[in-house]
């Protein structure tokens, strides 16, 4: 299963069919840094659909005609801040303003970082026109940093253009125009003790190769390989060189920094999105013309109410009318419950008369409590409890309230009220 599609880009930027030359080529790899199939052609279009059902990353490899890269020193101050100091250190051997680069680093090791730099217009225009066509790029490496090298090693492979990488993390290509001149001069940037690794994409191209090569240099070369520029990727037979656990430098760092494919979601759930936004918009407006029909209804309530108070109560303040009258219809609706007071009575007229010795003083009916309250008097207190024993009982609840004696004379005070 692919785990990167790697995509190398021309020099001269990705036109259409009608040249060939500045077409895209691809191919995948897997987790071990492996080929899985051979290599592809074809526009950005092609592309597109040859990945369309991929889940691999597509990785964007820069030629290093477009991008370079070399080590600068950095110490332990300069780490935080190095995106901003370490350009500017480069000004001098650049042939155009900083400002127009865009620039990013390498992990820090051992006191040396390795920069890459690359035209910012040239570099958003090919990202552009990936995105244009919903293509989301995982990241971008510049090609030349791909070659294997070991330390205190050079690899050196002309295919379609003379691609140099140096161990200590310089690398770059040039045409073959110009072939001759860089080999010649690159003695002067190698160690004493450095090996060289020759690789072409055939015997004849690499006897070229080395007819090129100055002696001291030719006395240098170790390692020679027959590859074409996908194979010089990883010409050590059986390791992987391409591993995708490696650490690649990546140029889509900054402003060209991995976005959020909102495009791609937006062309999946985009019916699924219109959807639900038809169905909220009817949701509002249904529960507004709701909510707008329940405050028409309620106002005219309010004025209904206002209007019976009003002819109720024709004078005076009008602060809650329905509260006012619910308080109004209470006080109205006194005497409307039923009242046990006859029953009470008939029930207490009997018992007082069948005892000679107590005299009814008053009565007195309470409606709320539904009780009845009543005075006597007796020769003695005997009576009066004889009284209240005899109402006592069944579904009465017969109560003395009070009670007092003045001159042989007992008066007493009670009440009786019908259990619930």
């Amino acid at each position: 299963m692919a785990d990167r599609i790697l995509v190398k880009i021309p020099s001269e930027g990705m036109l259409s069919n009608s040249n060939a030359e500045q077409e895209l080529s691809w191919r995948a790899i897997d987790t071990r840094g492996e080929w899985l199939g051979e290599a592809e052609k074809g526009t950005v279009e092609v592309l597109a659909e040859a990945i369309a059902n991929s889940k691999a990353e597509l990785w964007l490899l820069v030629p290093g005609a477009r991008v370079s890269t070399r080590p600068l020193p950095i110490s332990a101050k300069e780490k935080r801040h190095m995106e901003r100091l370490l350009p500017y250190q480069l000004e001098d051997d650049l042939a155009c303003d900083v400002e127009v680069l865009h620039f990013a680093f390498g992990a820090v090791d051992k006191g040396t970082v390795t920069i890459a730099y690359v035209e910012k217009a040239w570099f958003r225009s090919v990202l552009e026109k990936f995105s244009e066509l919903s293509i989301e790029v995982a990241g971008s490496t510049p090609e030349p940093l791909l070659l294997p090298c070991d330390e205190q090693s050079c690899t050196i492979s002309q295919n379609e253009e003379l691609m140099v990488h140096q161990a200590d993390g310089t690398s770059f290509s040039v045409s073959d125009t110009l072939a001759s001149m860089v080999l010649n001069s690159l003695g002067e940037n190698l160690a004493i003790n450095a090996s060289l690794t020759l690789v072409a994409g055939d015997d004849n191209a690499l006897s070229d190769l080395e007819s090129e090569l100055p002696e001291d240099l030719l006395q240098k070369v170790e390692h020679r390989f027959v590859r074409d520029g996908w194979g010089a990727l990883n010409i050590h037979l059986g390791r992987a060189t391409l591993g995708a656990s490696m650490p690649w430098l990546n140029l889509c760092v900054g402003e060209f920094s991995r976005r959020l494919p909102l495009m791609n979601w937006w062309h999946t759930w985009r019916k699924v999105a219109l959807l639900g936004g038809i169905t909220l918009t009817l949701f509002i407006v249904a529960n507004f013309s709701q909510v707008q029909q329940l405050k028409s209804a309620q106002a005219i309530m309010q004025k209904d109410i206002e209007t019976a108070f009003r002819s109720v109560v024709p004078r005076g303040a009008m602060v809650d009318p329905l509260r006012q009258l619910k308080a109004k219809m209470k006080s109205e609706q006194g005497t409307a419950k039923g009242s046990d007071s006859v029953l009470l009575i008939s029930l207490v007229a009997p018992v007082i008369e069948s005892l000679p010795d107590v005299a009814l003083q008053g009565i007195q009916y309470n409606h709320d409590r539904n009780e009845l309250r009543f005075s006597v008097k007796a020769n003695s207190f005997k009576n009066i409890e004889a009284l209240r024993n005899r109402l006592d009982g069944g579904n009465f609840k017969a109560t003395l309230m009070s009670a007092s004696a003045q001159g042989g004379v007992h008066s007493a005070r009670l009440k009786i009220a019908k259990l619930r």
